[in-house]
Formats: C-alpha cells, sequence, structure tokens
C-alpha cells in the first residue's frame, strides 16, 4: 500500500509540492490567527488576571472593564476598606481620551490609578518604573513600537502634555492598548475629581468573595459586584462577541481552501492514471486497499504542508510583528495540536471527492 501510493507521488511531485506549499500557507494562516486570538485574549484580560483585586465592584449595569460604562463615588472605596473580610479597596477610572501623535488621531483606553497603592497598577514594567507622578504615563509596548515612543517623549491628550514615564507589556488588546495615568490626572481631564470606575478589593486570608460579596449586596444593592473569576469571564465573553469571531472565520475559510488544494492531488491522480487503478483491481486489488492509497497520499501531503506552515509560521510571526507593532501574537501547544489536527481532518474530507471518482473506475476500462 504505502510503496505504491509514494510512487504515485514521485511521479507527480510538481504536483506534490506546489499542493503542500499551498496547505502549508493555510496552514501558516490558521496558526497565526490562533496566535492572534490568543495575543487578544491574553491582552484584554492581562490586567485584569495580573491584578492583585478579589473582588471588582462597579455600576449594575457594567460587567466588563472593555465596553461598558461605570462611575461611581471614590468615598465608597472608605465603605468598602471597613467590611468585613475587606483587607483594601482602591479605585480606578477607566476612560475613552483622544489625542494626536505624529499628526493621526488615536483612540487611547485611558486608566487612572493611585501609584501608592498596590492594586491597580499596570502588569508588567519592562522600562521606566511604576511609581508616576503628575503629568506621566506609563505605555504598552506594542503601543510605544507602533509610534516609535521612549520614555521621556510626550504626548498631548485633551490638551494636556503628558510625559512617558514608562513602558509596560500585558496592556495590549489589538484593537486598543491601555494607557494609565495617576487617579488625579484622569479626574481631571473627565472633568469629576471625585469619580472612579471600578472599586477593586482584596481579601483578608480565609475571606472568601463569595461571602464579602454576599454581604457588600446587601448594604449596596445597586451595586454589581464580581469575583476576579467571573470578571475575566466577563471580559472575555465580550472579546468573543465582538473580534475574536472573525478570526475563527477567516481561519474556517482557511481550511476549506485546504481542504480544495489537498482534495485536487488524489483526484488529478485517479483521473490521469485511471488505467492505473483499473489495472489494480483488474488483478485483485479491494477497494480498501484502493481507498487506503487515496487516503495514504492526502495524508502525505497534509502533513508535508502542517511541517511547511509550522515553519514559515515560526520564520514569518517575528517579521509580521516588526512590520505590525499593535499585533500580538502568542502560539501555544494546544494551537499547534488544533491545527495539526484540523489538518488531519482536511486529509480526510480532501479524500472524500477522490474516493467516489475512484469507485467509478471498472477493472475492464484496462483493456480500452
Amino acid at each position: 500500500m504505502i510503496p505504491v501510493a509514494r510512487r504515485m507521488i514521485w511521479r507527480e511531485k510538481a504536483r506534490f509540492f506546489i499542493t503542500a506549499g499551498g496547505l502549508g500557507l493555510t496552514t501558516m494562516l490558521m496558526l497565526f490567527l490562533l496566535g492572534v486570538y490568543e495575543g487578544v485574549k491574553r491582552g484584554s484580560t492581562g490586567y485584569v488576571r495580573e491584578c492583585r483585586a478579589d473582588i471588582w465592584a462597579c455600576e449594575s449595569n457594567s460587567t466588563n472593564l472593555l465596553r461598558s460604562s461605570s462611575f461611581m463615588p471614590a468615598s465608597l472605596g472608605t465603605e468598602f476598606q471597613k467590611a468585613d473580610g475587606v483587607r483594601s479597596a482602591a479605585g480606578i477610572l477607566r476612560i475613552l481620551a483622544t489625542t494626536k501623535i505624529k499628526g493621526k488621531p488615536v483612540t487611547l483606553f485611558l486608566f487612572g490609578f493611585d501609584p501608592r497603592e498596590p492594586l491597580g497598577k499596570p502588569p508588567r514594567i519592562i522600562k521606566g518604573r511604576a511609581e508616576i507622578g503628575p503629568g506621566e504615563l506609563i505605555v504598552d509596548r506594542a503601543f510605544a513600537a507602533k509610534f516609535k515612543l521612549i520614555p521621556g517623549d510626550s504626548i498631548e491628550i485633551h490638551g494636556r502634555s503628558f510625559r512617558i514615564a514608562a513602558v509596560g507589556e500585558g496592556m495590549n488588546a489589538v484593537v486598543t492598548q491601555f494607557v494609565f495615568t495617576t487617579l488625579e490626572d484622569a479626574q481631571k481631564l473627565l472633568g469629576f475629581p471625585s469619580v472612579v470606575s471600578f472599586h477593586l478589593l482584596s481579601l483578608n486570608p480565609g475571606a472568601t468573595a463569595e461571602t464579602v460579596i454576599r454581604d457588600l449586596k446587601k448594604s449596596h444593592p445597586t451595586l454589581s459586584f464580581f469575583t476576579k473569576k467571573e470578571f475575566i469571564r466577563n471580559n472575555l465573553d465580550e472579546m468573543e462577541t465582538g473580534v475574536l469571531p472573525i478570526f475563527w472565520t477567516i481561519a474556517l475559510l482557511g481550511g476549506i481552501i485546504g481542504a480544495a488544494l489537498i482534495a485536487l492531488m488524489p483526484y488529478g491522480s485517479v483521473l490521469e492514471k485511471r488505467e492505473d487503478y483499473a489495472l489494480l483491481k483488474a488483478i485483485g486489488a479491494r477497494s480498501r486497499f484502493l481507498l487506503f492509497v487515496i487516503l495514504k497520499q492526502s495524508l502525505i501531503g497534509s502533513v508535508a504542508g502542517f511541517m511547511i506552515g509550522l515553519a514559515l509560521d515560526a520564520v514569518l510571526s517575528p517579521v509580521l510583528l516588526k512590520l505590525v507593532p499593535g499585533l500580538s501574537v502568542v502560539m501555544t501547544l494546544r494551537a499547534v495540536i488544533v491545527v495539526f489536527a484540523a489538518v488531519l481532518l482536511i486529509a480526510g474530507l480532501g479524500s472524500w471527492a477522490p474516493v467516489r471518482k475512484l469507485s467509478r473506475i471498472f477493472p475492464m476500462e484496462v483493456f480500452r
């Protein structure tokens, strides 16, 4: 079985390499899109994941950090801190701000936090310091690379000049990047000095988030309270109803194209070597044997395409990230396994048309 499949492939080397190359490009696209998908997920939830808060408090109509509004009195933090089981509380203010960088309008997801509080700080600082002062910003690495900004540069937000004091990581949601400033500066930009969007609560050892939330809801029934796990899930759900389905759609279309490509190789082989298959049937080859010959050709082409795509993705992804700094690509073993399983499925689907064609070949055709 194996020598027959290999010999048929070897006799049509050009078709095999063109098919494997096409499937390799499709595989690279699927791997890249899944990498961007994972990057968006991590970027949109990285701040919440790495924040030390156990409970997120917000207005009742707000469920996530990305696409919902919430404004509360900053003074509620004092009340929350007195609640049983709460160790500390800190408020953050999230606003949409606009600026112009090198003549281009840019929308910022601006977060105001108290640099003196451990809660609410940016996830990771790679350049500069997190203890910023008035008129200073912390920007994401992707944002800094996109606009070629370094610590010490200044940008203007709503008529005020801000100096970039630090560059961080884990704040890139692809569609936008998080920028951090002091809570006081964010409140001045908003025009309301005593307002925050979220109150972040950390708990005492032994206290459970569910118990504390139950007590807080009794005293503040008009507010919403979420555990860290729930708030992460809410942010993921919000992303999955927005940009993330687009990536899955493109990946699915890539898989369909890959199935069409891989079907062409054995289908063309059946058409051009019709007499060879008829001879195999005439000398007693069973349908199962011929089925495995077709399937083997598809599998060899698919696996070769997968290896080409994996190599292309490893080489080209860093180049694309240099060209488009705003992208965030995170390749995981799970993504590689998913794509490999998809490639095997493509091999199976690609065998369907040639197998049907093969079933219509009769042994007597060898004598035509």
